[in-house]
């Protein structure tokens, strides 16, 4: 008696293929001290199934404050646990054809000193379903340019301000820099009233 074939039920696996890109809006990759930097992380899903349970984290390094003003979209109620410079975020979903987008925000220091580098290298999980870990990612450096805060002062070597005629007094100027980058400058005065020529 030929032996009857039975039928088999085959279930096809759905898997996300996930993709990571970051970038800030400085323009030009450069920032001053105390500025706003935003900053984009786009979680995209280009395979044949959702992706859930996915973890991301940016760690940065350089001189900002800790990240802030986190806004999310298409991502499904993510957990932040963000602490100091890195970005922790968990739970996120990612559907196929649509990005989850996650945007937020660092202040550049306001002693970031001129130079300084602002480094932010993003890696994600795979999915609870399989697939993929996505490939690191990370936006541009952006160069910190500092800027100088020249404090001019002048003094004399006269007692209590009171001088005799004929009498010579020493000016002495000096230049303080107070900001976060080196300064090049001159100094000019105004003309001394009842006063000779400036000498030596």
């Amino acid at each position: 008696t030929p032996s009857t074939a039975s039928d088999r039920t085959l279930t096809v696996v759905a898997t996300p293929n996930l993709g990571l890109t970051i970038v800030q809006n400085t323009g030009n990759n450069k920032a001053t001290p105390g500025q706003d930097i935003t900053y984009t992380i786009t979680l995209s899903n280009t395979g044949n199934g959702k992706g859930t349970g996915i973890s991301l984290t940016d760690p940065f390094s350089g001189p900002i404050s800790t990240p802030t003003n986190f806004s999310y979209s298409n991502c499904n109620g993510p957990t932040n646990t963000t602490s100091g410079k890195t970005v922790n975020i968990g739970a996120l979903s990612s559907q196929v054809g649509t990005n989850c987008v996650i945007t937020f925000h660092v202040i550049v220091n306001s002693n970031a000193a001129g130079g300084s580098l602002i480094i932010d290298p993003v890696t994600g999980s795979s999915s609870s379903e399989g697939g993929n870990t996505p490939l690191p990612a990370s936006a541009p450096n952006v160069t910190v340019v500092g800027t100088p805060n020249l404090v001019v002062g002048l003094s004399n070597n006269s007692t209590s301000n009171i001088v005799n005629p004929a009498q010579t007094v020493t000016f002495t100027t000096t230049v303080q820099n107070n900001g976060t980058a080196d300064a090049t400058t001159s100094i000019t005065s105004s003309a001394f009233s009842n006063m000779g020529t400036p000498s030596n």
